[in-house]
């Protein structure tokens, strides 16, 4: 799930049965779902990124394989085009764009969880190898957050992690930063008032419903409200400066029900 042109997609997928190349998109002010084009490639635990009026859509899995495939989406054509490989084979891998440029680490090739990461050039069409992790990362998270690409949680092949590095493509090195204060992948990630957060996902025992944030001035994580469901290999976005955002509120919603039972009775 990725905001995108104040509208939400959901890409691809797996309903237990098979994986999807279908794309459908939720406008937040009509409350409308709208089926969108297709991708070429079905793929689930794939990674999205947005930079400038194009969405992406990297690796996954169809069904039957892990791929290096890389899609992008043009609204305006309602088309998705291929753009080139990426150097690896990944899936449950993830991505985020910083300075115009996308950048995805980690992830599973089909026999292992990898620590390389890779940077694209939309200009030129090329990725490049970036100097690897320093753990291996699976059903981890990308953020591009202050300047620099955080890597979160995940999972290195035999334990969920705390631990979370950034990387600095100034300096092209890889840095640990606090962990959180317990381990995590298959989680969610969002981005408000210049705090991060990560919500849900499963912590090497159960799916749980914690969440925390990263405050980068104390370099510190601090517990907040957990979700009403524990829920794993979820997603989230920031939506901002939509109309309706009042409707999405916890105030919002009891209002609109109060609206409701007023004018029904």
């Amino acid at each position: 799930m990725i905001w995108h042109q104040e509208k939400i997609y959901v890409i691809g997928g797996f309903d237990g049965n098979q994986c999807f190349n279908s794309v459908r998109c939720y406008d937040p002010v009509t409350h409308v779902w709208e089926e969108k084009g297709c991708m070429y490639v079905q793929r689930c635990y794939v990674s999205v990124a947005v930079v400038g009026d194009y969405l992406y859509a990297l690796g996954g899995y169809d069904g039957h394989r892990r791929n290096k495939s890389c899609e992008r989406y043009d609204s305006a054509k309602n088309q998705w085009s291929f753009i080139a490989n990426m150097h690896n084979i990944r899936s449950d891998a993830s991505a985020d764009s910083l300075e115009g440029k996308i950048y995805i680490a980690g992830g599973f090739n089909g026999t292992q969880v990898l620590d390389s990461a890779e940077c694209y050039d939309p200009a030129t069409n090329e990725w490049t190898l970036i100097p690897n992790m320093n753990t291996p990362r699976s059903g981890v998270k990308a953020v591009a957050f202050r300047n620099y690409l955080f890597v979160i949680g995940g999972f290195n092949g035999s334990n969920r992690l705390s631990t979370v590095e950034r990387y600095d493509k100034v300096t092209k090195m890889w840095t640990f930063v606090s962990p959180m204060l317990g381990p995590r992948s298959n989680f969610a990630t969002a981005i408000i008032n210049d705090l991060l957060y990560v919500i849900g996902g499963f912590n090497g025992l159960s799916t749980i419903a914690s969440a925390e944030l990263y405050d980068p001035l104390t370099n510190s994580w601090r517990p907040v409200t957990d979700l009403n469901l524990n829920r794993s290999a979820l997603s989230a976005c920031r939506v901002s400066n939509i109309s309706t955002a009042h409707e999405y509120s916890y105030i919002g919603s009891v209002a609109l029900q109060e609206s409701v039972g007023s004018s029904s009775s």
